[in-house]
């Protein structure tokens, strides 16, 4: 709302422009749930009688204010864009390791003599050409392929979740049907956190099959975080996202 208004003599004349000036700033701070602090300089009076003039502070103490407002909402928005992960498991000092690793398909090989440890509270990002072996890699780590030769060591208290590029929809479930199916936290507690991925009720009731995919990646990052992993494997996560939520799912990964 509006406030600090300091009132002083007018000429009825610009009375009502100031109303509707002040109105609008309301409008637009109610809109942005933020308080905007206008203050009419002392003064005016003096200047009652040029209406350019009186015209142009009051387009300015608008501006002023909207202005504010824009930064306050700003700060606000980025709060409502943190996306609040339930912990997992606790992992020590050992994460994943792998030792002298090696996969080929046929004569295709794909990768060799590879050694690498994930550091715990790492962001890794695993780069290269299509065909290079980065699925193959994350099927590796979560058990659904097998080596060549190497071992891959994991912890004892290793959870792993994983995002893959390929959908698992069955043909009519919605959106809260598929969260019961793969989550492990309640579908209460995680429709908290899903809001927070812009997932309303009205899309989760919906057909998973129905919707954009955006929308699609967003109830399977939504239903990866209700599995409580302390490990998070993400294959092409920002595939169908818009803008907005590729941001948020940028800051979650750097938080």
């Amino acid at each position: 709302h509006v406030t600090g208004v300091q009132t002083c003599a007018l000429p009825i004349l610009v009375t009502e422009a100031v109303k509707a000036a002040l109105q609008l700033a309301d409008t637009k701070a109610r809109r942005g749930n933020v308080g905007v602090e206008i203050q009419v300089p002392e003064g005016l009076p003096e200047i009652q009688g040029d209406q350019h003039q009186l015209t142009q502070l009051f387009t300015n103490l608008l501006i002023n204010a909207y202005e504010a407002m824009l930064k306050e909402s700003t700060v606000e928005k980025e709060r409502e864009f943190e996306i609040l992960i339930p912990p997992g498991p606790r992992l020590g000092t050992l994460v994943v390791e792998a030792e002298k690793i090696a996969k080929a398909y046929g004569d295709k090989l794909l990768f060799e003599n590879v050694s690498f440890a994930l550091p715990p509270g790492g962001i890794v990002g695993v780069i290269g050409p299509n065909g290079a072996g980065k699925s193959t890699l994350f099927r590796i780590l979560i058990g659904e392929e097998e080596l060549d030769s190497g071992q891959i060591i994991r912890s004892r208290q290793l959870s792993l979740g994983y995002l893959s590029q390929h959908d698992h929809w069955l043909p009519e479930e919605t959106g809260n049907s598929y969260l019961e199916r793969v989550s492990s936290l309640p579908l209460w507690d995680l429709k908290t956190v899903g809001r927070q991925l812009q997932l309303s009720e009205a899309v989760l009731s919906q057909r998973v099959l129905s919707l954009s995919g955006g929308y699609r990646m967003r109830i399977k990052l939504l239903g990866l975080i209700g599995q409580e992993p302390n490990l998070m494997l993400l294959d092409e996560p920002t595939n169908y996202l818009d803008l907005e939520t590729t941001l948020l799912l940028e800051r979650f990964l750097q938080g």
